[in-house]
């Protein structure tokens, strides 16, 4: 779908994002503030959980860090075009939940096109061509209808919210193998390349646990596959977040800092922001941030709820929009090596670089598994992009827009998971309180992750 840029302009000048009113309309008076529910993070997870416990007659405020809902969907609004451009959550499955979602504000879906796109693969590291693994599309569509039988046969309890899993067995070690070593013992190797493009922000594919793998790509991810059906917003997926945000009017508590949680009797959250303090008072506390112990600075987390949280450990991702003169505009180059198993580019480093409804501007995703400076990575960015030769001299302009998704893909080691990780996980829904959502409770999927919810919210309805 080709957006005008009339089209475009109309839309914006008619969103409460472009006049910049909508965070001070949902902003939450600052002092002592009561709820029913209090929410952790204003992403994809704590956005929906508000809106649904308010349609359940329950009173909820947000606490989120940023000066926004929406967490990683994120549209960029490109200055000289109008164009948008999402830079974190870009497509959506074609299901009742995500249409209900989005029709409930009249925000326009369509089925994404990936038409007249062409791949060229670049080693990043020296900017020449390189010939990669490529299965044919007989083969690739073959190995995905063996996935969706495996899926649906041998591993449904994927399918299941959270994860639900085995105690032992060998289907469990199959699970926690090494994803490489699982695809080659069902002879799914044609897919490796297309999950590589979908497993982005996992670290290494072929050494991630196959568990992981298969959650986010879930049959409704092989279906839309399959099928064509991802759908997607062409006025940009934030605009459902700016809508919801004018809903949730008096119920946010922007930019802040949480500085204490206590939860003995009732839970009473103090925090922080620019404009002063507020101490929170409510029956019951959802989680939505990243569940990694510096996201729980201030909390009361007694032994068992900090044994718990210390197994997790965390992905580093970053997503960016950036000018390139002299970029084919309908080419998107994937990073690749030549000396790597199906030519997979290691990390740290880009996966790709991708066009975008603007004319001149690209998407950029970097992965890593270790931390990394933003200054790191921009920098990194910089110099791949100026070292490409494979489709001629390119000369980095600017960055339009770049955000650090980290940390991102929150996983568990598959000895923590042989020995009930999940099990425990579970058995904190509730405890002191407190009750959990978001990826790491389900995958790096809106739509899961809104599924997810719909299975959590009687017990904090309750």
């Amino acid at each position: 779908m080709t957006l005008r840029r009339r089209e475009v302009l109309k839309v914006l000048s008619s969103s409460a994002v472009a006049t910049g009113l909508t965070a001070a309309h949902a902003e939450a008076k600052h002092g002592h503030i009561e709820r029913d529910v209090c929410i952790v993070g204003g992403g994809a997870a704590g956005t929906y959980a508000a809106l649904r416990l308010r349609d359940m007659g329950k009173s909820v405020v947000i606490v989120e860090r940023t000066g926004r809902l929406g967490g990683h969907c994120e549209t960029y609004h490109d200055p000289a075009s109008g164009a948008p451009i999402d830079i974190g959550v870009v497509v959506f499955p074609d299901n009742p939940l995500v249409r209900g979602y989005f029709g409930r504000f009249g925000v326009t879906l369509v089925t994404a096109s990936f038409a007249g796109v062409t791949n060229q693969f670049v080693d990043f590291r020296s900017g020449a061509a390189v010939a990669t693994f490529q299965p044919t599309q007989q083969d690739v569509g073959i190995a995905l209808f063996t996935y969706l039988q495996l899926l649906q046969t041998r591993y449904p309890f994927i399918e299941q919210n959270g994860f639900q899993l085995p105690a032992s067995g060998p289907v469990l070690e199959e699970l926690l193998m090494p994803f490489g070593q699982w695809a080659q013992a069902f002879g799914l190797n044609a897919l490796i390349p297309t999950f590589y493009q979908f497993e982005q922000g996992y670290g290494p594919l072929l050494s991630a646990t196959t568990l992981y793998v298969l959650k986010n790509m879930g049959l409704a991810v092989v279906g839309a596959l399959l099928q064509g059906s991802f759908l997607t917003a062409p006025f940009g997926a934030a605009a459902l977040y700016d809508a919801a945000t004018a809903e949730l009017a008096g119920n946010v508590v922007f930019n802040a800092q949480i500085e204490q949680v206590h939860r003995e009797k009732g839970v009473r959250v103090k925090v922080e922001t620019p404009h002063g303090s507020s101490t929170i008072s409510c029956k019951k506390l959802l989680f939505t941030a990243p569940p990694v112990l510096p996201g729980f600075a201030g909390f009361d987390l007694d032994l068992r709820e900090f044994v718990t949280f210390a197994r997790f450990r965390d992905h580093h991702y970053w997503t960016a929009v950036v000018g390139i003169a002299g970029m084919p505009p309908a080419v998107q180059l994937v990073n690749a090596a030549p000396e790597t198993p199906f030519n997979l580019a290691p990390l740290p480093g880009m996966y790709m670089i991708g066009p975008s409804p603007a004319p001149g501007k690209f998407n950029i995703k970097y992965g890593s598994d270790a931390p990394l400076s933003d200054a790191r990575v921009r920098e990194s960015i910089k110099r791949d992009v100026e070292r490409v030769k494979a489709v001629g001299p390119l000369d980095f302009q600017s960055f339009g827009i770049f955000k650090n998704h980290s940390p991102y893909s929150v996983v568990a080691s598959p000895q923590q998971i042989r020995a009930g990780f999940y099990r425990d996980l579970q058995a904190l829904q509730g405890h002191n309180h407190t009750y959990y959502a978001g990826a790491a409770f389900q995958t790096h999927s809106s739509a899961a992750i809104w599924a997810f919810l719909e299975e959590l919210l009687p017990s904090l309805a309750s």
